[in-house]
């Protein structure tokens, strides 16, 4: 049996609904959804990427795998640098079945020098630094089977911090406008290099079946990107200035600041949406040359995300910790050769992803596992960063963060295992009171209990009882 290729879309940071509900504004998605199993509740593992995509990656959870958010920024090179070698990825063993794999990402926390490289032939980070790079030696280097580490090396992103320590003025509003200038000119962010390194890839293992696995970074914020033209000096992102007045508000409790930013947050919504309106043109050119290379109707395509994107939901924007529906429902796209399109509103888990592609690749069996109920997990420090504009808040803010969140049935409770206490309880994404639903809380609260077993995880003892402020 001809070995199917395995192309695997992270679209980092996209929210299910913004997906879902602007198809009709997608026209590249949308057909690609028509030709897909579309799974209308998928969730993530967790709310944030390196814990998300270890976990696609291993079918491992978070706790399994040892990638949690437990370290600050000093730490992150080394505990993304410590990914069990005895976790075997499916990228490991594909390549041991014959694939060509490649890892091309524009999020440099997945990619070369991190621990995600490993079981891939090839690592690409795209952007702007690649471009400046003379990106064509890349593209010989893939023709010639070479590797590409001697072409790239992400510590160039921060060849400014040497400018710094000189306190050189002038080199460094230098390189601010030979930024820009050269972004304008290559139109990054509109274009990244994504098809081109795979273009190249493709084309240079003609005989192989591949793997390739993209990330795409656009709906990450800050969302400054404007559609008509890019702004030469305009560094605003409606996102940040919305998100510090609702973080704040949501230790006073005084709704007065966030208010006030509410037409801010509706301008990042839709400056979210050009960033996937952009990815989705990414799409449509990719999906034309695979078909034109005759690989289209032999590649099983996933498009997922790693984790969605509060949105002022429980006076909250971001995601880093939190496990509310906006954060960890995510959309699945899955085109199967062969496989007629369907939608399915079973409970999946992009954890599965691991066995999806295993299964496939190994006997040509379809589909994800099937839940009647979903799990998601987050673990973290309090991040310095939020005290610059919390002040004496940051206090009150745990040091050491562990939440689960169980769903079933439309209903998720959500559970802070730092306080004990309940932190969300919802019914298909919508606040509802626990008192007015205890069954159903206790039973999910229950199912909670025993599936986290015996870690280190406070459980409330009674959730009648609300969170506390």
């Amino acid at each position: 049996m001809k070995k199917s290729n395995v192309l695997l879309i992270v679209l980092d940071t996209l929210r299910r609904d913004t997906l879902y509900n602007n198809l009709d504004k997608l026209p590249n998605l949308k057909k690609l959804a028509s030709e897909s199993t579309v799974y209308r509740n998928a969730v993530s593992p967790s709310p944030w990427t390196i814990p998300t995509h270890a976990s696609i990656f291993t079918g491992l959870y978070p706790s399994e795998h040892g990638m949690t958010m437990r370290f600050n920024d000093s730490e992150m090179v080394r505990a993304i640098s410590s990914f069990p070698q005895q976790n075997k990825t499916f990228q490991e063993k594909l390549r041991a079945e014959g694939y060509k794999t490649i890892l091309v990402s524009a999020n440099i926390l997945v990619g070369k020098d991190t621990a995600f490289q490993q079981g891939f032939d090839q690592v690409v980070n795209v952007g702007p630094v690649v471009k400046q790079m003379e990106y064509s030696r890349q593209q010989h280097a893939l023709s010639n089977g070479e590797p590409l580490n001697k072409y790239q090396s992400i510590g160039k992103l921060f060849e400014l911090r040497k400018l710094i320590g000189t306190s050189n003025l002038l080199k460094i509003i230098s390189l601010g406008v030979r930024r820009r200038l050269y972004n304008r000119r290559i139109g990054f962010p509109h274009y990244k290099g994504h098809k081109d390194v795979l273009q190249e890839f493709i084309n240079s293992n003609p005989k192989s079946p591949f793997l390739a696995v993209l990330n795409c970074i656009e709906m990450h914020e800050p969302y400054n990107f404007r559609r008509s033209k890019m702004k030469f000096f305009d560094s605003r992102d409606p996102f940040e200035i919305a998100r510090r007045s609702y973080f704040r508000a949501s230790f006073t409790g005084n709704l007065e600041g966030a208010e006030k930013h509410s037409s801010t947050l509706e301008s990042a919504r839709e400056a979210l949406l050009n960033e996937v309106q952009l990815v989705d043109e990414f799409i449509g050119s990719l999906v034309q040359y695979l078909k034109s290379s005759g690989s289209y109707d032999d590649s099983i395509i996933v498009v997922t995300s790693d984790h969605g994107q509060s949105m002022g939901e429980n006076l909250y924007i971001g995601h880093e910790y939190k496990l509310n529906d906006a954060v960890v429902n995510v959309p699945l796209l899955i085109k199967i050769p062969g496989k007629s399109p369907s939608t399915v509103d079973d409970y999946v888990n992009t954890v599965d992803i691991y066995d999806f592609i295993l299964g496939v690749a190994k006997d040509g069996s379809s589909g994800m596992a099937l839940h009647d109920y979903v799990f998601s997990e987050a673990f973290g420090y309090n991040e310095p960063k939020w005290n610059l504009f919390l002040g004496d808040m940051a206090k009150e803010y745990p040091p050491e963060i562990r939440k689960r969140v169980w769903s079933q049935n439309g209903y998720s409770l959500t559970v802070n295992g730092s306080r004990g206490t309940i932190e969300e309880f919802s019914h298909h994404c919508n606040p509802v009171e626990i008192s007015e639903n205890l069954e159903i809380a206790q039973t999910l609260l229950d199912e909670l209990m025993i599936f986290a077993g015996n870690s280190e995880f406070l459980f409330p003892s009674d959730p009648i009882k609300p969170p506390k402020a």
